[in-house]
C-alpha cells in the first residue's frame, strides 16, 4: 500500500453535508508515467495491469455524529 499523500478534502452539499478526498497532483503511480491521477481517490490499486481508482463519498445525515458512506 502505498502512503495517501497530496490530497485535498473536498466539501458539497448545500449544507456541506458530502465529504470525499481527492489528489491534488499527477505524480507517478507504480511505473505509469503517463497516468494522470489528478482529482482521484487516494484509494487507488493495480489490477491486471489496470489502475483504478475507488472513489469513496461519506454523508453526514442531520442531528448525527457518524458518516455514512453513500458511494462506492
Amino acid at each position: 500500500m502505498l502512503p495517501i499523500q497530496d490530497w485535498t478534502m473536498k466539501i458539497y452539499g448545500k449544507r456541506n453535508q458530502l465529504v470525499t478526498l481527492e489528489r491534488n497532483t499527477s505524480m507517478n503511480f507504480q511505473g505509469y508515467e503517463s497516468l494522470n491521477i489528478k482529482g482521484w481517490s487516494p484509494l487507488m490499486f493495480d489490477y491486471k495491469g489496470a489502475i483504478r481508482d475507488y472513489p469513496v463519498k461519506l454523508y453526514l445525515p442531520k442531528d448525527s455524529d457518524e458518516f455514512v458512506i453513500i458511494r462506492k
